[in-house]
């Protein structure tokens, strides 16, 4: 705060600098907290007012009535539910799950975090603290939450193990199930790179053009012009990184349909990147056949600028096209740069749209994406990533005297078995070739992800119930394996359950504990017996001992009478 109000000063005088600083900290006390306030801070609020609603509404028993109360104290929070899913769970009369969220400490917790970082990041932005010469992309507030909630979460990942439920010896942690999942920064940019490799050489193959294209948003957009803070922006309400984004979406969306109305086909990725003020921009890169290149180009730099189409600069910055010539070099080349930019900056030694070094650059880049909700990365074109995810789950190959395929034809599970060859090798384009094609549509592609329990199998169990959250709605469906054609394969053979590391590890120490204690006692009992067999041999010796004594005495007293007998006997005569 104290940094905006020196910096409004600094442009705009003493007087001005303070209505902008009262009127930031009205918007960030504008509800029962402020936006600003710690982590820490924010989980005592939550807790406040989890307790709130809970004791509010505990005596409730109408759905109705009962939501109705906790919504007005979501209000106080400026939280609310979306109206679709009002609907959806009034419909389905769940909508008492609603309550049970509202009144869940964790619920809240997560959504204070997420509204306190938007509304702090806006007002960071209102105040010019979002820029080239400040903080690049991203508010210095929200960098220190992410990197203190980057921190909280390693530890937490790190003291949750998933359990095998059918086998309670074998656990993960989830920082360690996270290291082996797309989570892993490594991970991801080399899937994206496999999958953008591939439609490389399909498009190289197949003689497709690679174009890449740089879309941005009208001036109002930025607030920083130069700078200064843009008047633009000003004038058309200071519009947010979200209304922006909204902006390329819309253009984005039209540009399909008028494509699809031509019955254009393509394939590629797209990059979402800010500006050093927040303002977010485009980067695609675009494989096509090439006759379409051209009607391609030329609707999306049409529709791109129907906003605002004279305003200086428009023509040459708004829309940039470079054509990709293969002999020249790598299509991906064009576009590893902002993949390595927007997830860990490795190879990158500074940003040359700001004084950063490339891991800082990533840092902002990173936490800008997760602040305001925006999704970085995006394909489209070719098969689902989710089929080649569940292949590269099973490792061994399909046979075929296997019982799961013993309905197919030879035909039939090559086909299938050269979709996981493809998938377990790691050639995302030999998977596109045996899925369908680079163009295939989902309902088209040979496997597809399969989100719930087969009806077959549901048949095999005596009472199928479907599984509830902890609020008492359903579960939303997860994915169980892929189906091909009526055929259903399981990828999925274990269940987890989450559980903190110190009980469990302490569930495990009980039940050793037991173990021993069992031991002891058979130790005790083998000892005992031990004893008993020393004993008994003891007795059994000292028995020897005095039947041998009586021989002994015997035989001394047999002889001692002989001897008498002989000395008393008259002499012959």
């Amino acid at each position: 705060m104290l940094t905006g109000f020196l910096t409004a000063q600094r442009k705009h005088g003493y007087i001005n600098a303070l209505r902008d600083i009262k009127s930031a900290d009205e918007r960030l006390t504008a509800r029962a907290y402020r936006f600003s306030s710690n982590d820490e801070d924010l989980c005592e609020t939550a807790k406040a007012f989890s307790r709130k609603i809970m004791r509010k509404t505990a005596g409730v028993h109408d759905d109705e009535q009962a939501f109705s109360v906790a919504a007005e104290l979501l209000d106080d929070l400026g939280l609310s539910f979306r109206d679709e899913l009002i609907h959806e769970k009034r419909e389905s009369g769940e909508l008492r799950a609603l309550v049970n969220r509202a009144a869940d400490e964790i619920w809240i917790r997560r959504q204070l975090r997420r509204r306190s970082a938007i509304e702090l990041e806006r007002v960071a932005r209102d105040l010019n603290l979002v820029h080239r010469d400040a903080s690049p992309y991203c508010s210095k507030a929200n960098l220190h939450r992410a990197k203190y909630r980057t921190e909280t979460n390693k530890a937490m990942l790190q003291n949750t193990v998933a359990v095998d439920e059918s086998d309670p010896d074998n656990f993960f942690t989830l920082f360690e199930l996270a290291a082996k999942s797309p989570s892993n920064e490594h991970i991801r940019m080399c899937e994206m790179f496999t999958r953008l490799r591939g439609f490389e050489e399909i498009a190289q193959e197949l003689g497709h053009d690679a174009t890449f294209i740089t879309a941005t948003c009208p001036s109002r957009f930025h607030a920083v012009s130069k700078r200064e803070t843009n008047p633009k922006w000003v004038e058309a309400g200071k519009p947010t990184t979200q209304d922006a984004h909204d902006y390329l979406c819309g253009v984005w969306q039209s540009v399909r349909k008028a494509l699809d109305k031509l019955d254009i086909k393509f394939y590629g990725m797209r990059v979402v990147e800010p500006h050093h003020d927040g303002c977010p921009h485009w980067h695609m890169l675009l494989f096509c056949e090439p006759q379409h290149t051209d009607t391609i180009i030329d609707v999306y730099r049409r529709l791109s600028l129907n906003d605002s189409p004279t305003e200086p600069g428009a023509q040459h910055r708004r829309f940039v096209v470079e054509r990709i010539d293969w002999s020249r070099g790598s299509a991906v080349g064009y576009i590893a740069k902002y993949l390595s930019k927007n997830i860990s900056g490795q190879h990158i030694t500074s940003d040359k749209d700001t004084n950063l070094d490339g891991t800082d650059a990533a840092n902002a880049v990173r936490t800008f994406a997760r602040v305001n909700g925006l999704r970085q990365f995006q394909f489209f074109g070719g098969p689902s990533v989710t089929t080649w995810r569940e292949l590269r789950r099973i490792r061994t190959e399909f046979k075929k005297d296997d019982a799961m395929f013993a309905d197919l034809d030879e035909a039939q599970w090559f086909a299938v078995e050269s979709v996981r060859r493809a998938a377990d090798a790691g050639d995302w384009k030999a998977f596109c070739y045996a899925m369908g094609g680079v163009f295939v549509k989902r309902n088209k592609q040979l496997l597809r992800p399969h989100y719930h329990v087969p009806h077959i199998m549901d048949a095999l169990l005596e009472e199928f119930v479907p599984k509830k959250t902890r609020f008492g709605d359903n579960a939303t469906a997860r994915i169980t394996g892929l189906t091909f054609h009526s055929m259903f394969i399981l990828t999925r053979f274990k269940t987890w359950r989450l559980e903190s590391k110190q009980r469990y590890l302490r569930g495990h120490q009980n039940i050793l504990t037991e173990v021993t204690d069992i031991f002891d006692v058979l130790e005790m009992e083998e000892e005992y017996r031990r004893m008993s067999d020393a004993r008994y041999n003891e007795l059994a010796a000292q028995v020897e001992r005095y039947d041998d004594l009586i021989a002994l005495a015997l035989e001394a007293e047999s002889a001692e009478q002989i001897a008498w007998a002989e000395a008393s006997a008259a002499p012959p005569a």
